[in-house]
């Protein structure tokens, strides 16, 4: 199914004479890449007379048996970073999923520079030949500077305050709220912790999807444990397990770097302990 939706977005470029070039990125254009059948077939088209593409209320229609489809600027949640052009994302109802990108063909070069893989499909006009194509993965592990290090530390044990006051105010969304920011800070800290054994090469894919593969089975379990019920009680263990293994891998990643962990780990355990009640 989806190299006949492949074979249709090649067939509307090669038949519309604005579309000059077609890239097929992300996932699917890494060769090493883990695809499944809910990976997006992820397409650009770079086009000449920009507008006029965009502003075609037709341009879409040959592509039928949309369950629901969704342009770029329509999404409030997370919230869209700057984009060179035009998204339109299409689920189809037979569990294909097409997120077609339309974006001026003078903004080639800067468009590139911002893609990890990807794979000409069709090229009008030879704009890319004799190009090097990337092997640059955008999800590498880039290697943490002293500062950026210290930060993730104050940044992580101030948020734990949040979580508890969240609780002893009976604001379990709240608390969770803090909770996953968190997490954040201690998925920074896994990364570097993996980086330091295994090499900064290595490609944890985006949302960390592979850390799985390189973290030991036991850190692992604990990492799912942080994930909590919405329920004081439950909050409070995913609290203290996650404070628990952030603290080993920093001090990991500390002695490796040399770097200092300025945070007193057990006297902000206490503080949140005195400050508890167990009802």
């Amino acid at each position: 199914m989806i190299e006949d939706l492949k074979n249709r977005v090649i067939k509307k470029a090669q038949n519309d004479p604005r579309v000059r070039l077609v890239m097929l990125n992300g996932s699917r254009a890494n060769l090493h890449g883990d695809v499944d059948r809910f990976s997006d077939l992820d397409i650009v088209y770079y086009v000449v007379d920009y507008e006029s593409v965009v502003n075609d209320q037709h341009f879409f229609d040959e592509f039928e048996n949309v369950l629901i489809s969704q342009a770029k600027e329509e999404q409030l949640f997370p919230k869209t970073s700057e984009f060179l052009g035009y998204i339109k994302m299409m689920q189809f109802s037979n569990g294909t999923r097409l997120d077609l990108s339309i974006i001026d063909v003078c903004d080639l070069t800067l468009s590139l520079a911002d893609k990890d893989y990807y794979q000409p499909l069709f090229d009008k006009d030879h704009r890319l030949k004799g190009q090097r194509l990337p092997n640059q993965n955008v999800f590498t592990i880039d290697v943490p500077t002293k500062a950026y290090f210290q930060a993730n530390v104050k940044e992580f044990y101030w948020l734990s305050l949040y979580v508890m006051k969240g609780l002893e105010r009976s604001m379990i969304a709240y608390a969770i709220e803090h909770l996953s920011l968190m997490r954040a800070a201690l998925e920074a800290m896994l990364a570097w912790s993996i980086g330091v054994e295994y090499g900064w090469h290595i490609e944890l894919g985006k949302s960390g999807k592979n850390l799985p593969n390189y973290l030991d089975k036991e850190h692992y379990q604990t990492y799912l444990m942080t994930y909590p019920l919405a329920k004081k009680a439950s909050v409070y263990e995913s609290l203290f397990t996650m404070v628990n293994l952030y603290r080993v891998v920093s001090e990991k990643v500390s002695k490796h770097f040399g770097y200092g962990i300025l945070v007193n780990h057990q006297a902000i355990c206490e503080y949140i302990q005195k400050n508890r009640r167990k009802n």
